[in-house]
């Protein structure tokens, strides 16, 4: 299980989080505040990970610091949770329509905090409570504390609160896809450190040396002999003749190309 705990206490903030990453979906969240509640569970929920937060924070001023310092206990916990990093996919993509709204996410976690933060020129409608602007502070402070490369782009829309719904949600899958292991049974590593198919693969080289030089192999079909050259089948009647590069003690293989060599 890839799980972790933070708590993040300031002059306006008192923040304590528990994550699984490994999780199913489940939120209990208590920020004071009911439509970041409402995102951070969708964030939770589409990204497959368990979240328990606590948040106390100023909110007679405003939201600001309370959305600020969950987004960095967020990406701390996240960071720890991931450890190392190894095996991971790394990378995540999403496109995440809502209604009339499109917004686009893309997620690298290289351990390089970046964020890009666009939306179309004229601005955007804000939800209510929520002004755009906090959905970029929240972007920030999670990028520059999981330390990921993050780009959000909201493409179009008209809804405050579709927009600001369907940046959290982009964000959720990016990060489940970025985050996930990769299947070790499907792929291995190889010496130089690349990523190979794990199934065996037979150089031209160690091909051309086992079929004498001729370039030709057959394999036992149960009674007769697939010719690769040919793709026919061939019987086998007993002790080997020919110039055949797959000479079998005890058998004979009739391949039509058996005596003419190489």
């Amino acid at each position: 299980m890839r799980n972790a705990s933070c708590k993040r206490v300031t002059g306006e903030t008192d923040i304590s989080m528990e994550l699984n990453l490994d999780g199913t979906g489940c939120a209990a969240v208590a920020t004071g505040h009911a439509f970041f509640d409402h995102m951070l569970d969708l964030l939770a929920r589409h990204s497959l990970m368990d979240l328990t937060l606590q948040a106390r924070g100023d909110l007679e001023v405003d939201a600001h610091h309370t959305v600020e310092d969950v987004g960095i206990v967020l990406g701390e916990c996240i960071k720890n949770a991931l450890g190392d990093k190894k095996g991971i996919v790394r990378y995540g993509c999403s496109y995440l329509p809502m209604d009339e709204t499109l917004t686009r996410v893309v997620m690298d976690l290289s351990n390089r905090p970046y964020v890009a933060f666009r939306i179309p020129e004229g601005g955007l409608p804000d939800a209510p409570n929520f002004p755009l602007t906090l959905c970029e502070e929240f972007c920030r402070a999670l990028a520059n504390n999981l330390r990921c490369n993050l780009h959000v782009e909201v493409l179009y829309g008209r809804d405050g609160h579709h927009i600001a719904e369907s940046v959290f949600k982009g964000i959720a899958h990016a990060l489940r896809q970025a985050a996930a292991m990769r299947c070790s049974k499907i792929r291995t590593r190889g010496s130089s450190g690349c990523a190979r198919p794990s199934f065996r693969v037979l150089s031209r080289v160690t091909a051309f040396s086992r079929t004498g030089g001729t370039g030709r192999r057959c394999r036992r079909r149960s009674a007769s002999r697939l010719c690769r050259r040919t793709q026919s089948r061939t019987a086998h009647t007993g002790g080997w003749q020919g110039r055949c590069p797959h000479r079998h003690p005890g058998e004979a293989h009739a391949c039509r190309f058996a005596a003419q060599g190489p």
